[in-house]
């Protein structure tokens, strides 16, 4: 049966599919039977290729029947039993041996959740993914952690605290993990998870032991939609992957909320560069501005495309089309690659802060051309 993929609700904590990590997931195996794996890691590479779940999965199973020294030979892959209680325990944060971190629920989304939770028997992902959040981890997150860390587990087994999205951490937050680092509880493994390692501090990437996470190959993403049996929504596979820079996450996005037609409306708009044609801004902002997945999908369109004028500027092998290509070789007649460069990260920049005016955030990220 092929799957929808709006129908599709999983995330990493209820993910039971790891795909394209063999080697990674053997050398973790290795580590927990020599009894390495304790201290502090960064896995970091590109958004969306499985960093969190690769995280998660290795949390589930130091506690899993497959786990070696407990029942039966060791594994070689990082192997977890479906256990949905698990599952719910780590979503609800009751769980006493692994503890995620992330953008904390605002109070009455918390709420809201909890509601809706005893109403209907489970949580729907869609609905999550919308509910707000703030817009960084502060330092009573990291306290929370800090205090985990620091009380016996279950039967005294290793404590393992995840913390996604870490250069989201503010400066407060940055310097209370980096003391927790310092002097971490024995029996303790900490999992820092980074799209942006640039954004991290010195002291902190220093203290880490780094895991580099690289894109899935053409054959590991085309493996991942034939064994999920997701319906591409008419996309191609190889078109699927390029567009995505393999990864799985903006992949399934870009099916779910048609994010090529997307993009063609971000490459539409400035098509007639230097004009920038207004009436397309407005029916882009329309569609996208009130939809947080619509919204952070639009982020990501924006910055590929900015992304591609600079590496169409040095040369870069990059998939663009015959269009893309005239459109920059527009732009870049006429701005200074280096102005433009500071111009990109300042929408990065931009784009980081949630309190800000979206329609007025959209606008910016088209100024840049101007």
């Amino acid at each position: 049966m092929v799957l929808k993929v709006e129908d599709y609700l999983k995330d990493p904590i209820n993910q039971d599919i790891m795909i394209g990590f063999s080697d990674l997931e053997k050398d973790f195996v290795s580590k927990i039977n020599e009894n390495k794996i304790d201290g502090s890691w960064l896995f970091t590479g590109p958004k969306g290729v499985g960093k969190s779940t690769f995280a998660i999965r290795l949390a589930k199973h130091l506690y899993s029947e497959h786990s070696s020294g407990l029942f039966g030979d060791a594994p070689s892959t990082i192997e977890i039993s479906n256990n949905d209680e698990i599952s719910k325990s780590l979503m609800f944060d009751s769980n006493t041996n692994i503890k995620i971190i992330g953008k904390a629920l605002k109070p009455e989304e918390e709420k809201a959740r909890n509601i809706y939770f005893e109403e209907n028997g489970n949580l729907d992902f869609t609905i999550e993914k919308n509910r707000k959040r703030y817009n960084e981890i502060r330092i009573d997150d990291i306290r929370k952690g800090e205090n985990f860390l620091r009380i016996h587990g279950k039967d005294n087994k290793k404590k393992v605290l995840i913390i996604d999205d870490a250069e989201c951490m503010n400066p407060q937050a940055a310097n209370a993990l980096l003391k927790i680092l310092e002097e971490p509880p024995a029996n303790s493994i900490i999992i820092l998870i980074s799209h942006q390692i640039g954004k991290l501090l010195p002291t902190i990437k220093s203290r880490c032991k780094k895991v580099l996470f690289h894109t899935l190959s053409l054959e590991n993403f085309t493996k991942f939609f034939e064994k999920e049996e997701l319906d591409t929504n008419g996309y191609d596979i190889s078109e699927l992957y390029n567009f995505s820079k393999g990864s799985l996450g903006t992949a399934l996005d870009i099916i779910k909320l048609n994010g090529i037609e997307l993009y063609n409306d971000i490459l539409s708009i400035v098509s007639n560069y230097p004009k920038i044609d207004f009436v397309k801004l407005n029916s882009l902002i329309d569609k996208v501005y009130k939809n947080n997945e619509q919204f952070e999908l639009f982020q990501k369109l924006i910055m590929q495309f900015l992304s591609n004028l600079t590496l169409l500027f040095y040369k870069k092998d990059c998939q663009v089309t015959d269009l893309e290509i005239a459109i920059a070789q527009k732009i870049l007649s006429k701005k200074n690659i280096l102005t433009l460069m500071d111009e990109i990260q300042n929408i990065n920049d931009l784009f980081s802060d949630i309190d800000l005016d979206r329609k007025q955030t959209i606008i910016s990220a088209f100024s840049v051309l101007v």
